[in-house]
């Protein structure tokens, strides 16, 4: 019995010894530099379009990340930022452009946002 409470108490101080998941979250330094820069044009775009030749014109472009969308830098692919850490979620873009993000996979949030089916994936 004391065998296994010792590797217990070895398993738990181990796990208290390891460093926390962070969340993927960008920098803040590099969010406030990114929110400088593409405040404007983030609340210029008319639609999905425009906002993309926008990005594209200081180096960046929006692309499906999970549920929503992320800023990746075009120079090398590197992921910047979830849109939602620039202040524009895709649902909030999604509902001001009435329109889901081109080629976007996850079609169901066209209903709950938009209260329109356009193809949601579901089987017949």
């Amino acid at each position: 019995m004391g065998q296994v409470v010792r590797r217990a108490l070895d398993a738990e101080l181990a796990r208290l010894g390891r460093p926390a998941k962070t969340a993927n979250r960008a920098d803040e330094q590099l969010l406030a530099s990114l929110r400088r820069l593409l405040a404007g044009d983030l609340a210029a775009a008319t639609g999905w379009e425009d906002l993309g030749e926008r990005l594209a014109g200081k180096g960046y472009a929006l692309r499906e990340a999970g549920g929503g969308l992320a800023l990746f830098a075009l120079s090398d692919e590197r992921r910047m930022c979830k849109a939602s850490e620039l202040g524009c979620s895709y649902g909030s873009l999604m509902k001001r452009f009435g329109t889901p993000f081109p080629g976007h996979r996850h079609q169901y949030l066209v209903q709950r946002l938009l209260g329109r089916d356009e193809g949601c994936g579901v089987l017949e």
